[in-house]
């Protein structure tokens, strides 16, 4: 399998990263954000369900896990969760060997963000872990016609670096991440730092890592 990956990193020119579970571990803040919100319309929702949704956008999530959510509810928790995320911030920190990984990564390639949260969000996140100069572009699920799994995002994000989808790599931790390169024709490699095990992504053909620390030493 090593020479399959490190063959294909050859073709390489950019590397594309999903943001929430990927490089930063901000599951907690995302869950007590939803949780603050849901609690006050009288609703509840298990951790772990709510988590394996993680990697779509907050809106399909609900659609999911909430199905018979009205159009204007989801909006209202969408709304409110985005603020409480905000004032959770400091539960946000970055995973292990995320910064590393970055400064390795771009000293060889140019680097970009495909994310599935919101641009505020994003945005913030990015600032307070001190990474925002190492990406070229950043794209939310917001700024396509169809969210992850969807191909969209991937497709303009390589647009804008200018770089083909087949000299693309993304790296993500859900199989909503997998999916949408598979549709994208991109390749993917998994981390398994959210809620998707190496045994998730392998059922379904995708090559993974523990974590950003294996990756690393595997690439680099």
């Amino acid at each position: 399998m090593r020479m399959a990956v490190l063959s294909v990193l050859f073709m390489v020119k950019a590397i594309i990263f999903d943001l929430d579970g990927t490089l930063v571990d901000s599951g907690l803040a995302h869950i007590k954000s939803y949780e603050l919100v849901l609690k006050d319309m009288g609703l509840s929702v298990k951790r772990e369900v709510l988590s394996r949704e993680f990697g779509k956008v907050a809106e399909d999530i609900l659609k999911s896990v909430f199905q018979s959510m009205t159009i204007s509810d989801i909006k209202k928790v969408v709304t409110g969760k985005r603020k409480h995320f905000l004032d959770l911030i400091s539960l946000v920190k970055p995973k292990s060997c995320a910064g590393e990984f970055l400064k390795t990564a771009s000293n060889n390639y140019v680097l970009a963000i495909a994310t599935s949260s919101s641009k505020r969000e994003m945005d913030l996140i990015l600032k307070a872990m001190g990474w925002l100069d190492y990406f070229s572009v950043l794209v939310t699920s917001y700024d396509v016609a169809s969210p992850k799994p969807a191909p969209d995002i991937l497709l303009r994000t390589a647009s804008l670096l200018k770089v083909p989808v087949s000299d693309c790599l993304f790296i993500g931790d859900s199989i909503f991440d997998a999916r949408s390169a598979l549709a994208a024709k991109m390749t993917f490699l998994g981390v398994s730092t959210g809620s998707y095990l190496v045994s998730d992504f392998k059922a379904e053909g995708f090559t993974s890592f523990s974590n950003l620390c294996d990756l690393l030493s595997y690439l680099f």
